[in-house]
C-alpha cells in the first residue's frame, strides 16, 4: 500500500515500538514465521509506503 499523504514523522519510533505495527508483525510471525514481514518505508516523493509478505498456500 502506498499512499501519498504526510507521511511518517520526521523521527519514527523504532520499529516494533507501535502497538498497530508490532501486533501485525507479531501476528504474521505467529502464523508464518519467518516468511511473513511487514515493510514499512518513507519514499523520498513522500507519504509511506507499506508491504506485507507471506506465503501463499492452497485451501484446505
Amino acid at each position: 500500500v502506498h499512499d501519498t499523504g504526510a507521511g511518517l514523522p520526521p523521527a519514527p519510533p523504532p520499529p516494533g515500538q507501535g502497538f498497530g505495527l508490532s501486533q501485525v508483525r507479531e501476528r504474521l510471525a505467529s502464523r508464518h514465521g519467518s516468511a511473513g514481514t511487514l515493510d514499512v518505508q518513507t519514499p523520498s516523493a513522500g507519504g509511506t509506503c507499506a508491504c506485507v509478505t507471506f506465503p501463499l498456500r492452497p485451501a484446505p
